[in-house]
C-alpha cells in the first residue's frame, strides 16, 4: 500500500503525463495520469479503457502523424519528438519517451511511456536558429563590407603611389622631394 501511495505521489508530481496503451493502432489508454489534461485540455478519463471519447492518437498533428505511426520505433525503448493540437487549437510540442512491453512469445503488449511539453524548448531552438542567421548575415555584411571599402581604397592609393614615384624621378626641390617621399 505504501509504495503504491509512493508511486502515484511520483506520478502525481511529476512534470508531464505517465500512460500505459495498449499496441494496438489507437493507442488506446489502460492508464493516463492526470496531468494529461495540463498538457492537453482533456481529462484523462477522456482517453481510458473501457469507452475512451478520444485517442491521444487524434490528438497528433496531421504532419506528424507519420512519424507517431511508425511501428518500428516502439520496438523497445524510444523517444520521439512530435506536436499536437489541444483543446483550444494551440499547437504544442511533445517529447515522449518509453518502453514496450513484450509478452513471453516477444509480441508487444503494451507501451509505457511519459509525455512532456517541449514547445517552450522548441520555442527557444527556433529562435536561437533566427539569432544565428542574423548573426550570419551580420558577418557575410561586415566581410562585404571590408572587402569592398579595401578595393575602394587600394585603387586611389595605387594611383597615389605611382604618380609619387613618377614625380619622385622628376626634377624638384628638396622639400617637394622630402615631401613626396613622405607621401
Amino acid at each position: 500500500v505504501r509504495s503504491r501511495r509512493q508511486r502515484q505521489m511520483c506520478i502525481r508530481d511529476s512534470p508531464g503525463a505517465a500512460y500505459r496503451c495498449l499496441f494496438n493502432e489507437n493507442w488506446d489508454m489502460v492508464f493516463i495520469s492526470d496531468a494529461i489534461e495540463t498538457l492537453s485540455g482533456y481529462p484523462a478519463s477522456d482517453f481510458m479503457l473501457p469507452t475512451p471519447k478520444r485517442s491521444w492518437s487524434d490528438l497528433v498533428h496531421p504532419d506528424d502523424k507519420n512519424t507517431t505511426t511508425q511501428l518500428d520505433l516502439y520496438q523497445g525503448h524510444f523517444t520521439i519528438e512530435y506536436r499536437i493540437i489541444d483543446k483550444d487549437g494551440s499547437i504544442r510540442w511533445m517529447l515522449e519517451y518509453g518502453e514496450a512491453i513484450k509478452s513471453a512469445e516477444g509480441e508487444i503488449i503494451w507501451l509505457d511511456g511519459f509525455l512532456m511539453d517541449i514547445s517552450q524548448r522548441k520555442q527557444m531552438e527556433v529562435e536561437l536558429l533566427e539569432a544565428k542567421e542574423k548573426a550570419e548575415l551580420a558577418a557575410e555584411s561586415r566581410s562585404a563590407f571590408l572587402a569592398n571599402m579595401s578595393h575602394e581604397i587600394r585603387t586611389p592609393m595605387n594611383a597615389i603611389i605611382g604618380f609619387s614615384d613618377l614625380l619622385l624621378s622628376s626634377e624638384l626641390s628638396a622639400e617637394q622631394k622630402k615631401h613626396l617621399a613622405t607621401i
